[in-house]
């Protein structure tokens, strides 16, 4: 017995071992195999062989489909040779045991991922704090409030951040002579920027 069953959308990232057919299931019961296709997190397409019912002993996990592009030469409806661009699905099996290592690999990469994400988010807003504070004339500053506002997200982070390049010696933090406002405590420029400036400016020197 062969055939093909859509299954409900709701259903394409459940566990496989959970899954069922839409409507009855009764149509599986004398089958000696069913096959389930889900997407990956990758975009890959996964045919899984060893979670759904089989009637043998299988000797792979399953079938990982991934897109694969290609360029190659043609020529357009009047003759004129073009260039052609191509895709097809590369199927690669997966031995018994292989589903594991690559989700642990997925997992890895996903990690790797985000975690360069973060770096590159971090620079940025390293480089807007920079920008923002080279602005500031010498007699000049900022809270640390104020800068987090200044370059944005999340307020936890920024602060972290500003602690981060003040132990780096990248910012300055001290406390101004000449304040903005009573409630002021600290203030923030550049590291090295305007230091003598200010505080000539600030004594009325």
């Amino acid at each position: 017995m062969a055939g093909v069953r859509a299954m409900p959308k709701t259903l394409k990232k459940a566990d496989i071992s959970d899954m069922t057919s839409r409507g009855a299931g009764a149509w599986e019961v004398d089958v000696n195999q069913v096959l389930y296709m889900t997407k990956e997190g990758d975009g890959a397409r996964w045919l899984d062989v060893a979670q759904a019912k089989h009637r043998f002993v299988t000797k792979a996990d399953g079938i990982v489909f991934r897109a694969v592009e290609a360029e190659i030469k043609g020529r357009d409806v009047l003759g004129n040779e073009k260039d052609l661009f191509l895709m097809h699905c590369r199927p690669e099996m997966v031995h018994k045991g292989g589903r594991e290592a690559m989700q642990e690999q997925s997992k890895q990469a996903a990690a790797r991922n985000k975690e360069i994400a973060g770096q590159m988010l971090k620079a940025g807003r390293k480089k807007s704090l920079t920008a923002i504070l080279s602005g500031l004339a010498a007699d000049e500053y900022l809270t640390k409030n104020e800068l987090s506002k200044a370059i944005g997200g999340k307020k936890e982070n920024n602060i972290k951040l500003i602690d981060e390049m003040v132990e780096d010696g990248l910012i300055e933090q001290f406390a101004p002579t000449k304040k903005r406002d009573k409630q002021h405590t600290n203030g923030y420029r550049l590291a090295g920027k305007g230091a003598q400036e200010y505080d000539d400016l600030s004594n009325g020197v």
